[in-house]
């Protein structure tokens, strides 16, 4: 007897919950987190690289020198002079050091250089997953994950100045970052008090603080830029849907 045709109910039924992925033992989730943590390696190694050479200090912007001697100068007990330019990442790195001198053998000089080292590349890992988990959301988990590959390749020179050194730039970019996200995704934020949905009331709580943080590490320039970004969005986006209808 001919087997007997199955119908398409019973292929679409069979076939779900395969992982659409070319990895047989894979689920899709499991290749997403492999894929996602090798780009973050990636990312931490890249930003790295510049520690391999040794004909020089491995901090070369003047920026860094400042907030390492802030930190040392917090670390040693003594005042920050008023003059210091106006930064909140000398605090970080200190408070960071601590951390590490009491949990581990080094003393806290050492700390702080180990600190100094490897903070900026963590940022660019940061960075990494939140461009993911915030594109995910937007788009896709395909789409998140060209994201967030893209951000790990962005040129060597770049690494210098953003991820390479102890700057203020990766962690003002992370900031950046999570304020424009967190203004966007904020349209699904719901706080109901009966009949009233504040839910942009506490994204602009969100945004402000963040905006504060970023006055805090980078006075009124990374403030500017958040501001920028916001702005330019609801011109492009929200405006003219508002105008529509």
């Amino acid at each position: 007897m001919p087997a007997k045709r199955r119908k398409p109910s019973q292929k679409r039924a069979l076939t779900k919950g395969a992982a659409p992925t070319r990895f047989p033992h894979l689920s899709e989730k499991q290749f997403t987190l492999l894929f996602l943590s090798l780009i973050a390696i990636y990312a931490f190694l890249v930003r790295s690289l510049h520690l391999l050479k040794t004909d020089h200090y491995y901090m070369v912007s003047a920026d860094s020198y400042i907030f390492h001697w802030g930190a040392q100068q917090i670390l040693d007990g003594q005042p920050i002079p008023p003059e210091m330019p106006p930064s909140g990442l000398a605090y970080p790195l200190a408070y960071l050091a601590k951390a590490i001198s009491f949990i581990s053998p080094l003393s806290p000089s050492d700390a702080l250089t180990f600190t100094c080292k490897f903070l900026p590349p963590t940022f660019g890992v940061i960075s990494v997953i939140v461009i993911y988990l915030a594109v995910s959301k937007i788009y896709n988990s395909r789409v998140a994950l060209f994201s967030a590959l893209s951000w790990a390749l962005l040129p060597p020179a770049y690494f210098m100045q953003a991820a390479g050194y102890v700057d203020r730039d990766g962690l003002s970019v992370l900031l950046i970052m999570i304020g424009a996200f967190a203004f966007y995704l904020s349209r699904e934020w719901h706080l109901k008090i009966g009949r009233l949905d504040l839910g942009w009331g506490l994204a602009a709580l969100v945004v402000i603080g963040i905006e504060l943080i970023l006055y805090l590490e980078w006075s009124w320039v990374g403030v500017g830029l958040l501001l920028i970004i916001v702005i330019c969005y609801y011109l492009v986006e929200l405006l003219p849907k508002f105008f529509l209808r």
